[in-house]
């Protein structure tokens, strides 16, 4: 019902802004010379000079005792005006053109700037081949498919300049998975010049783990790591305060949401998130030095996530136990060299009364990192890249186990990357392994991935 409801929303605000971005049928109609005398570049204004009505189409209306001393100016003064009144004509919906932005997708906006819209999308089609130790006998020990992880499309903008919009469907997964407003206070920009402030609610990602908040569509290699699939905190409801200090290298979030992933369980939790992250020479949002970074860029962040009734500790199906997640990230550009890693941590706290010997007597702590590095050995075409990353759960407890495994996991792979169009346009492949530890010994599960990225 939610999703039927945000689809028509949607359509509706498409339609809108598709109809009153469509430019003015006729300049030289008599309705379009009535009606649009400001807003539009060629006025019907060659009745007071008809003998020069190409050079001076807009110059009479403010100086017509003087057409001829500034003929080459007729497109800067006449949209002063515009913007400066409050849009409430209905002729301020007209729009210029749409253009095509190469990995921003398509984008109109308004001749005021008040309003803006861009669609876009992106598609991955991969094929993966698995080949699992032969004593994990619940699965097959090899395994080849071919398959579309992710599929795309995106809309975003902006609305009275204040008010930010973003929106994403997953046509794969046949639901939405982002959908935020942010806003942004613009009288207060401008009293601190080198601060900002941004306001966003919505179904989004918690700003927490530096890999997650990168797009699938940025990444070296074909997925995300272990490590961050383990402990990152996936998309939620809630709202999130962003503020930038020191000239925009300083970024600070403070987040508040439900504290379950996918807000469909009851529950009477919540989750408090805060992220502090520094930046040095603007490193790029993208894994990869795409660009050839010509001075060392780097960025480090810190972030702390506190969690109420947001854990099932004993099994029994209802999420009443607290918990904290902490995470250490930094990643480091120069001269077509990537290399970035993190650190995880993460604290199950019982809030029960348990007995001697209980294994719910005690609080379950887990810990993870990841390391990766890449070079382009073909400036902004040809990438190689090495991955690791590690899971070490708190093994002392027997619920931390999944079945016969206990839970602790390595992985470490090689790929390269081949760049035809940047991110939008790209061939990836890798191969992987990865070592799950048993009660009776490893397994080790050896993968090859090729993908082919397309976004527009």
């Amino acid at each position: 019902m939610r999703n039927d409801l945000i689809v028509a929303i949607l359509g509706l605000a498409v339609l809108i802004l598709l109809v009153g971005c469509a430019t003015i049928p006729d300049k030289a109609s008599e309705e379009a010379a009535e009606g649009v005398s400001d807003e539009t570049e060629e006025p019907a204004e060659p009745t007071e000079q008809p003998e020069e009505p190409t050079e001076q189409p807009e110059e009479p209306a403010e100086q017509p005792e003087e057409p001829g001393e500034e003929p080459k100016e007729p497109a800067e003064e006449p949209e002063e005006p515009a913007e400066e009144e409050e849009a409430e004509d209905s002729t301020e919906l007209s729009c210029d053109g749409g253009e095509y932005l190469p990995g921003k997708g398509f984008t109109w906006k308004t001749k005021d700037g008040n309003f803006g819209l861009r669609i876009g999308g992106r598609f991955q089609f991969h094929w993966l081949l698995d080949n699992y130790d032969i004593h994990r006998t619940t699965r097959l020990d090899n395994n080849a498919e071919f398959g579309i992880p992710r599929a795309y499309v995106f809309l975003s903008g902006h609305a009275y300049k204040e008010f930010k919009y973003t929106l994403s469907y997953r046509i794969d997964k046949g639901l939405f998975d982002d959908w935020a407003i942010t806003y942004t206070p613009k009288e207060l920009q401008k009293k601190i010049a080198d601060m900002s402030l941004d306001i966003t609610a919505g179904h989004f990602k918690p700003r927490f783990s530096r890999e997650f908040l990168t797009s699938s569509g940025g990444l070296s290699l074909v997925n995300r790591n272990l490590a961050d699939a383990e402990f990152r905190l996936n998309r939620d409801y809630g709202v999130n305060v962003t503020g930038t200090l020191l000239e925009k290298k300083l970024r600070i979030d403070l987040g508040a949401f439900n504290g379950l992933a996918d807000s469909s369980s009851d529950n009477t939790g919540f989750r408090l998130t805060v992220r502090a992250q520094f930046d040095l020479n603007a490193p790029p949002a993208t894994q990869g030095d795409l660009k050839k970074t010509e001075k060392p860029a780097f960025s480090v962040g810190l972030a702390y996530s506190l969690e109420n009734d947001v854990y099932d500790f004993d099994g029994n199906g209802i999420y009443d136990d607290n918990g904290t997640r902490l995470t250490f990230d930094w990643t480091f550009y120069w001269m077509g060299v990537n290399v970035l890693g993190a650190y995880f941590a993460r604290t199950e706290q019982n809030q029960k009364t348990a007995g001697p010997g209980d294994p719910n007597e005690k609080n379950r702590n887990a810990a993870g990192y990841s390391l990766q590095g890449s070079y382009f050995v073909l400036p902004g075409k040809l990438e190689l890249i090495a991955a690791m990353s590690y899971i070490e759960p708190d093994v002392k407890d027997p619920r931390a186990r999944r079945g016969n495994s206990s839970g602790w996991k390595h992985e470490s792979r090689f790929g390269v990357g081949y760049y035809l169009k940047g991110h939008s346009l790209k061939i990836q492949a890798d191969y992987g392994n990865i070592r799950d530890r048993q009660t009776h010994g490893s397994l080790d599960d050896q993968q090859v991935r090729l993908q082919l990225t397309l976004g527009f």
